[in-house]
């Protein structure tokens, strides 16, 4: 099996990257979080442009026609640049109405009309709405069906506190009739999304460990670079080693999930516990290495720490994985 980059999934690679260090480089990031959608809305406009959206999704279905592992590599340079809008749900909701009959829908979620919000089962009807403010539409999620419903759907909602000011977070119930329907039989969109979420996890991962790297050549202490020291040094050789692993094992659940492998679901479940143990060390280290100033409002590793948190509630977070794993069947 050859693992190295296609031509295609480097120019999706920096397609993806040139848009959004073009318009939603950190200092936009960062604007977004003070109240200014401006850059959001732009950047939604270029990302549906280029089939972003449907980028994992058949040509019939109005899609690009690539598979799950493109689309993570989209989802790692999103969790890369911490990335703020509900690109996940838009993705994964748009692939719902297509594979569930409602085209309509699909075409205004496809083409950036519309957005979609995730809601994570809670207890019965009730919800946890994930970056479901101001969007069109709900995506609900479990792990034998997906469904999708128009945010008017979703009652009684009731405002919560988050760490990540980029991600809003709400309790509501949700009542009335789904607008597209999908089994994980015909597809399982809720290993796909835990996939994406791992991919961004990988990105985080990656990003956070540049940060400490970069940093470590050019910090002094001593009339030396702090990267010179053995405590510096020995923890970003540690943060690259878990950003390789976790990179290596979202491929493979990508290629997995993607491919409907019998140890799908074990290794969409590995790569969750990987990545999202990478980007959580990760991100804590970054804030070590950076010292006093890593706990500042001015430096960025809070925001990647942050989102880290925020990605952890999403389709199972590390715990409930490793119980799948746990609890798996051997050669599953």
């Amino acid at each position: 099996m050859d693992l190295t980059l296609s031509d295609d999934q480097r120019s999706i690679i920096d397609s993806v990257v040139g848009v959004i260090t073009d318009v939603m480089p950190i200092e936009k990031v960062r604007e977004v979080l003070a109240g200014n959608t401006s850059p959001l809305d732009v950047m939604w406009s270029q990302a549906a442009g280029l089939g972003w959206f449907g980028l994992g999704l058949t040509e019939e279905l109005g899609g690009t026609g690539f598979d799950l592992i493109e689309e993570a590599l989209l989802f790692k340079e999103v969790g890369r640049h911490v990335t703020p809008g509900p690109l996940l749900a838009t993705t994964l909701a748009a692939r719902v109405a297509a594979q569930g009959g409602a085209a309509e829908v699909a075409a205004k979620l496809l083409g950036g009309e519309v957005r979609a919000g995730l809601a994570v089962p809670l207890a019965g009807d009730v919800v946890r709405l994930v970056g479901a403010a101001a969007t069109d539409y709900l995506l609900v999620v479990h792990d034998t069906v997906a469904g999708l419903f128009p945010a008017s759907a979703a009652i009684d909602r009731i405002p919560l506190g988050g760490l990540d000011e980029l991600t809003s977070r709400e309790q509501a119930t949700v009542s009335g009739d789904p607008v597209a329907v999908v089994s994980a039989a015909d597809d399982p969109i809720a290993a796909r999304g835990s996939v994406l979420v791992s991919a961004m996890l990988a990105g985080i991962a990656e990003a956070t460990r540049d940060m400490s790297v970069t940093y470590a050549k050019t910090r002094e202490q001593f009339g030396s670079a702090i990267g010179a020291f053995q405590a510096v040094k020995h923890r970003c050789a540690d943060m690259a080693v878990a950003a390789a692993l976790a990179d290596a094992q979202v491929t493979f659940a990508a290629l997995s999930v993607n491919d409907f492998a019998a140890d799908a679901g074990m290794q969409a479940a590995a790569a969750r516990v990987v990545a999202e143990g990478a980007a959580l060390d990760n991100a804590r280290e970054t804030i070590q290495i950076h010292a006093g100033i890593g706990v500042t409002w001015e430096c960025d590793a809070h925001l990647y720490l942050k989102r880290v948190h925020a990605l952890r509630e999403l389709f199972g977070g590390e715990a409930a994985q490793r119980g799948s794993l746990l609890h798996a069947e051997p050669g599953n």
